[in-house]
């Protein structure tokens, strides 16, 4: 049985109003793209304000689908200039080939489609950001490692 928390919409406080959807689709407009069909999606949404939360499945297949319709709308304007390759990313911020592929995949590193191949965008405002993340993310895990021997 659910408990009150999770049965009251913690953005309105309407009491009893969380109803899960599943299978359902959403059109979503990001800024400066057409429209993106997302979906099948599953979630908990308020039956009053409308607003919810995706489960994490459903989360990741949203951010894939998004980042990789803004990819394919972004490969007919991008220049090839403005392209690089996943090598240079990876010396950028110090990350494995696999790991570029993965937060591309991930929509935390913008990319376009040449082809059916993806390709970084040159962003250098992203490559520190995230470059910093890795950074924090690994020494955490070796403080973590440590404290644990």
């Amino acid at each position: 049985m659910k408990s009150d928390m999770h049965r009251n919409c913690p953005v309105c406080g309407a009491e009893n109003s969380i109803n899960e959807r599943k299978n359902f689709t959403d059109i979503v407009t990001p800024e400066g793209y057409t429209a993106i069909k997302t979906g099948p999606l599953n979630g908990h949404f308020c039956s009053k304000c409308e607003e919810g939360f995706l489960d994490r499945e459903s989360e990741k297949l949203f951010d894939k689908q998004i980042a990789e319709e803004k990819a394919r709308q972004d490969s007919r304007r991008v220049t090839a200039s403005e392209i690089t390759d996943v090598d240079s990313v990876v010396k950028k911020i110090n990350v494995s080939r696999q790991r570029v592929h993965k937060m591309m995949e991930e929509g935390k590193l913008p990319y376009v489609f040449i082809g059916e191949r993806r390709y970084p965008v040159k962003n250098q405002k992203i490559f520190d950001e995230l470059r910093k993340k890795v950074r924090t993310q690994a020494l955490l895990k070796n403080k973590n490692a440590v404290k644990k021997k």
